[in-house]
């Protein structure tokens, strides 16, 4: 199944985007400017969060497209809710401690 995901404004001007489905190269691009997007929005100030909780699967496509966001927006770009196989994939390359995930 393909990625999608939604925006959600939080209260406290926090952005979330809940990211569901398989994030790959066929989504790494337009994922990529989703959330360039969002920061944009947001004044460069406000927190972005990924809600990656419901991906079922990330490959290096994936990974790569995170480590661009993190690079663009630093730690304003935080990691959320993981699913079982992203965790995985981010401890096995050694990411879940840069993004700051538990």
């Amino acid at each position: 199944m393909i990625a999608t995901w939604s925006v959600e404004q939080l209260a406290d001007g926090t952005s979330r985007v809940i990211v569901t489905g398989e994030v790959d190269l066929a989504v790494e691009e337009p994922f990529v400017a989703e959330v360039d997007s969002v920061a944009a929005a947001r004044d460069g100030g406000s927190a972005v969060v990924l809600d990656l909780g419901g991906v079922t699967f990330l490959d290096s496509s994936g990974v790569r497209a995170l480590i661009r966001l993190r690079q663009r927006h630093g730690e304003r770009l935080r990691l959320g809710e993981l699913s079982t196989p992203v965790r995985r994939v981010l401890e096995i390359t050694g990411l879940l401690q840069p993004f700051g995930a538990e």
